[in-house]
């Protein structure tokens, strides 16, 4: 990578930092190109020449953001914890991570977050192959099920949450999403006292 490409993905950054923390803050109607090139540092024309729109910056830094988090969760499958502490420590920072949307689905539109969710279903697909196979070969996985069937209940939870977000957006309702988490990872029996 040469230095203009380095100082091109270091102004990508910038970018995508400021739009996380002013979306998250204010919800995505409520900010303008201009607040998110002040807080990043750059002109708005360099937002402009990267991304085109404001909708296309948005939609390029929910990918990047989407990106660093299942690079997280990677970590974490590649860690020597037991599989049971990796679920947990992945169902923490989801929730984390669900809620942050949440906040970003603030605006009187909801559709940019909705519309997005559906459009990364191919990345948390593959994630959750890796996570389906590592535990299947560790044995918290029943081998019985098949990854289609597996993969059909990550898809009915993946809708579910997004709905959940674009029907209520704010963190008034963090006690359901633990909840819909639990349901998730754990089915309907109680491991509380795993």
């Amino acid at each position: 990578m040469d230095g203009f490409e380095k100082r091109k993905e270091k102004k990508m950054k910038q970018i995508f930092s400021a739009s996380l923390d002013l979306v998250s803050q204010y919800g995505f109607d409520k900010i303008s190109v201009n607040e998110i090139a002040a807080k990043a540092r750059v002109s708005p024309a360099t937002i402009y020449n990267y991304f085109g729109t404001k909708e296309q910056l948005y939609h390029s830094m929910l990918h990047d953001w989407v990106d660093s988090k299942i690079h997280e969760y990677d970590v974490i499958l590649q860690s020597g914890k037991s599989f049971n502490d990796k679920i947990k420590d992945i169902m923490t920072l989801e929730a984390h991570n669900l809620r942050l949307l949440a906040n970003m689905s603030q605006s009187h539109d909801p559709e940019p977050v909705h519309f997005f969710l559906r459009g990364v279903e191919e990345k948390l697909e593959s994630f959750f192959h890796r996570l389906v196979y590592i535990g299947k070969t560790e044995g918290y996985i029943a081998k019985g099920f098949s990854d289609k069937v597996l993969l059909k209940h990550f898809k009915l939870f993946f809708y579910e949450i997004s709905e959940h977000i674009s029907v209520h957006g704010k963190r008034e309702n963090d006690e359901e999403m633990d909840q819909l988490l639990q349901l998730f990872f754990y089915g309907l029996t109680s491991n509380e006292n795993d």
